[in-house]
C-alpha cells in the first residue's frame, strides 16, 4: 500500500546574480564566488555564464548565467537557474 508524503519546505536564503552585483555575492557567498573572466569562458560548458559558484555538495564550480540563484541552506551553497528557483521556491518573510 502506498501513502502519499509531500516534501516539507525548507526556509533557504538567496541572492540573485544580476551580472553586475559582484559584491552583494562575494559577501554572501565568499571564496565560492567568482567572476568569469574573459580567457576563461573556454572552460565553461555553458557561454552565457559570466560567474561561477563553488557549490558545497558536490564541491564543483556550477557556471552562473546573469538571472540565477546562489541559495545558502544549512551551511551549503548551491546555483539554482532561475526557471527553477521560481518553480520551487516562494518568499518566506524579510530578508536577512
Amino acid at each position: 500500500m502506498s501513502t502519499r508524503y509531500r516534501r516539507r519546505p525548507t526556509p533557504v536564503l538567496a541572492v540573485q546574480w544580476t551580472g553586475d552585483n559582484e559584491t552583494e555575492l562575494r559577501k554572501f557567498a565568499g571564496f565560492r564566488f567568482t567572476i568569469i573572466g574573459d580567457n576563461e569562458q573556454l572552460e565553461v560548458d555553458n557561454i552565457d555564464a559570466t560567474a561561477r559558484l563553488l557549490e558545497t555538495p558536490r564541491r564543483e564550480w556550477a557556471p552562473l548565467e546573469p538571472g540565477d540563484w546562489v541559495v545558502r541552506c544549512r551551511g551549503m551553497y548551491t546555483a539554482v537557474r532561475a526557471v527553477d528557483f521560481a518553480k520551487d521556491y516562494e518568499l518566506d518573510g524579510e530578508a536577512s
